[in-house]
C-alpha cells in the first residue's frame, strides 16, 4: 500500500512541478484597423484550467519569444497593431507587430488571445 501511496503521491508532485515551471502571464493588445478600437485582455495560467494552460503554454513555447527575432514594424493605416508582453519560466519579453509582418508562429497565440478578449466585453 506504501508503494503504490509514494507512486501516487510522486507522480503527483512531479505534475505540480511542470505546472509551477509553466506558468505564464500574459497582456495583449490589438489597436488599429478600420475602426481604430483597441482591445486588450490579460491571461495568467493560474485563471485557466489545467488543459488550458497547458495549451497556452506550448502556443507560448511555439513562438520562441525567447529565441527568435521578430521583424521591426509600426503601426500602418488600416492594419491591426499587436502588442504580446509575456512572463513565463522567469523571462519577460515584449513584442509588436502588425498583421502584415506577423511571424506566422504567432498566429495560433495572436488568434487565441483575440478570442479572449472578445469573450471578456
Amino acid at each position: 500500500m506504501w508503494k503504490k501511496f509514494s507512486a501516487v503521491f510522486g507522480l503527483a508532485l512531479a505534475c505540480n512541478l511542470i505546472n509551477m515551471q509553466d506558468q505564464f502571464q500574459l497582456h495583449f493588445e490589438r489597436s488599429g484597423g478600420f475602426a481604430a478600437i483597441m482591445v486588450q485582455v490579460a491571461v495568467r495560467s493560474d485563471s485557466l484550467d489545467a488543459k488550458e494552460a497547458h495549451k497556452v503554454a506550448s502556443m507560448i513555447e511555439n513562438c520562441q519569444f525567447f529565441d527568435g527575432e521578430i521583424p521591426e514594424s509600426k503601426p500602418s493605416p488600416d492594419q491591426f497593431y499587436y502588442v504580446i508582453r509575456v512572463l513565463y519560466r522567469g523571462q519577460e519579453q515584449e513584442v509588436s507587430f502588425t498583421d502584415a509582418a506577423m511571424p506566422e508562429r504567432y498566429r495560433p497565440l495572436v488568434h487565441y488571445l483575440s478570442l479572449k478578449a472578445r469573450e471578456k466585453k
